[in-house]
Formats: structure tokens, sequence, C-alpha cells
């Protein structure tokens, strides 16, 4: 790792690896491993700002009253050290000291789980100016290392060229992933932060899918960016990764539940299977092209709005905007053209429900399609009697605002 660690640490600071001269051998993956290393060694770093020495030393710890034989990796900084206040909560997911941007509080929760699983402990010992010792111990193994893991990976599960966009805001983590993603044969263009990533999913640029840590500082968050990418580019995968089990992700609200998931710490052979899985499933038949339609879309969120304009209009429709209930009542007064209106429900000055109310008054039977993040909208027992009436759910893809329009003009919904 220590090309990586050069890389990644800077210049300020200067790295000292030791290691007992026959070291032992542990049963542990050797990439998650890396990722804990690199991880506490970032931290060592951050705790140093005006540089210093970091030390990684590897030794052989023999067995001891109630303890078989063991292996320790203590990473040691010269940095500020911590109070026995923060020294007590750096395990707890989602704290951290570090300011906005440069870090999540899922570091060390990460470490600690991986070693755990792998029958290891974590310890860590800090006082104010004393700098911070973490050690990892894994338990002795005597059993062969196994074969070269790239031999493992059959060429089935290589990439095919595939463009991936990669976005994690950990500099040694982003350089680490961005670095098997090309051994594994993808494509990868790397975004430090949300703000950066937006602006290359509006680029057009060709990407198959989107590679993203859950957890981010800055806005928009990665799962509201990854529900735009989608809108704008309904064949995109999304793959999210995360510290935490999937159902856990999913049940506190933080991660959509059609959204895949690979959890932290990950094999490579996990990631490439994964990556293949959602890259592969892309055989579906082209969808007919309905037949186009001039739309009224009422949206006021101005990001949405571009996004599903201009998935209307990559169908082949023409699309009138409208950014609150008044300007859908012009248009729709004064454009005797308009073959469907998609509406929000929450408008800034009229309910969408009222304004489809006002429209048939004006349009008997113009077809409008509700767009919302309630899924347990149903469409007005009143309107549905007066004409073609359909719901789609926030956030969709391209395949269901698709069904949703032609379903709504041929009222079978």
């Amino acid at each position: 790792m220590t090309d990586l660690l050069d890389r990644t640490l800077g210049e300020q600071v200067e790295i000292e690896i030791t290691c007992d001269p026959e070291p032992w051998a542990a049963l542990v993956d050797p990439i998650q491993l890396e990722n804990a290393v690199l991880n506490l060694a970032i931290n060592g770093r951050d705790a140093m700002p005006d540089g210093g020495k970091l030390t990684i030393s590897v030794r052989n710890l023999p067995a001891a009253a109630g303890a078989a034989e063991r292996i320790e990796i203590a990473v040691a900084d010269a940095g500020a050290g911590m109070t026995p206040a923060v020294l007590a909560r750096v395990f707890e997911p989602f704290f951290s000291t570090k300011p906005e941007g440069r870090g999540t509080g899922l570091g060390l929760p990460q470490v600690q789980g991986f070693i755990e699983q792998s029958h290891g402990a974590v310890e860590i010992e800090s006082e104010p100016g004393k700098g911070t010792v973490v050690r990892l111990t894994l338990p002795r193994s005597e059993a062969a290392p196994p074969e070269e893991a790239d031999s493992v990976i059959g060429a089935d599960l290589r990439g095919r060229g595939e463009r991936i966009l990669l976005l994690e805001d950990d500099d040694g983590v982003r350089t680490a992933v961005a670095d098997l993603l090309a051994a594994l044969g993808y494509e990868v263009v790397a975004a430090a932060s949300t703000a950066e990533a937006a602006p290359l999913i509006d680029s057009r640029q060709p990407f198959d899918l989107l590679l993203s840590d859950v957890v981010m500082p800055g806005s928009p968050k990665p799962p509201e960016l990854a529900r735009l990418a989608r809108l704008r580019r309904p064949e995109l995968k999304v793959l999210f990764m995360s510290g935490y089990a999937e159902n856990a992700i999913v049940h506190q609200g933080r991660v959509d539940a059609d959204v895949h998931l690979i959890e932290k710490p990950y094999r490579k052979e996990a990631l490439a299977l994964k990556l293949r899985q959602l890259l592969d499933d892309r055989t579906a038949p082209a969808p007919r092209k309905a037949a186009p339609l001039r739309v009224l879309l009422v949206e006021d969120e101005p990001l949405i709005a571009m996004g599903v304009a201009d998935l209307l209009e990559s169908f082949g429709h023409t699309v009138t905007q409208a950014h609150n209930a008044a300007a859908a009542k012009a248009a729709l007064a004064n454009d005797a053209g308009i073959d469907l209106m998609l509406t929000d429900l929450g408008l800034p000055d009229m309910d969408g429900e009222a304004l489809a109310e006002w429209s048939r008054g004006l349009r008997p039977r113009l077809p409008i399609l509700f767009a919302t993040g309630r899924d347990d909208f149903q469409a007005p027992p009143l309107l549905a009697a007066t004409g073609p009436v359909a719901v789609v759910t926030k956030p969709f893809d391209g395949a269901t605002l698709r069904r949703g329009l032609e379903a709504c003009v041929s009222g079978s919904f």
C-alpha cells in the first residue's frame, strides 16, 4: 500500500511502516483490510493539518492468558488527539469532528464492523496533544493464502468498456475505487461532490451507471441527485455504497427501495458481480413510441421540471411549462392545442387537484396525469368519471412516465 498511501496523504505526511521479520498470516479479505487501513491513515492525516509523522506497525502478538495468537496493525499519528468525551463517541454512526465536507462520521464504524466481522477487535488510545493510536487485532491463521484475487474474477464478470460515474467525497477512497473499477475493465469519471457530479449528468456524457456513496455533505444529497439523474437518463443504473445493511438504509428513508445497494466493506468479486447484474439487465425490448402530444407540464421545482421536460421531448412530445397554477390556467385558456396536462399536486398557489377540476371545467375530458410523491394518492372519482386520469408516483423513470402517458390518453389506466 506504500504508493497508494504516499499519493493519498501528500508530501506533508511522513509515513513509516514497520513489520515483524517473520509476520504471521490472518484470514481476512485483503481489499477490505486495505480500505480499513487507508481510512485510518486519512484520519491521521486530517488530525495533522500542518503535517507530521504517521506510523503503521504490524506485529505478532503471542498467546496470552485467555487469548489466542493474534496479529496487530497499529496506525499512529502525531496529531491533536481527542478528549475523553470525543473518544467515547468515535464509533457512533455519523459522529464526526471534521468540518462540513471533510467527513461523514461513517469511517470508524465501518472499520469496526469489518474487523469484528473478521473475528478481530479495534482499540483506540488518544489524549489531547499526544496524538492517536488505533489498534486492529486479528486472530492468527494457519491457512495457506488463496490464489491472486484477480484470477477469481472470470472474464464474464469484467467490464466491457461501460462508463461509470463514481461519486465519493473521500479522496483516498475515491482513488482506490476508481483504480478497482478501471482494473475490472470500466471507464471511470470520478466526482468528489454532488455539485461536481450534477453538471456531468447534465452534459449528456454517455454514462451507463452511477456508483455513489449514500451519505455525503453538501446539496443535493446523493439519493436526490440519483432521482434527478434517472429523470434525465431513464436508462441510467444506480448503485449506492453504504456501510449499513440494506434494510436499515431503506427503512430509515435514506435510499429509495428500488435503488440498488452494495454494503461496505465489499469484496472485489461482489462489486464485479453486482455491476454486471445491473448493466446486463438492459435487454428489455424498446417500448413503442406514442403519438406525439402537446403536453402542459405544471411543476414548480425547476430541476424536476427540466428533467421531466427533457424526458417528454425525448419521447417526441412538445412541452409547454408552467411553474404554478396561474401560469397553467393562462396556457390552457390561450392554447387550444394542448392534448394533456401533467401536473404536480403540491403547487405554490393552488392544489393540483383543484387545478385539475378547474381545467376540466374549461376543457371537458382533457387527459390529466398527476405526478406525486404520495404512494397512497388516487385520482378523484369525479375527475375519473368525466375524463381520462392517471397517476405516476415520484421518483419515476422513463418507462413509468411513458406508460402513464399512454394509459392516460387511452383511458385504460
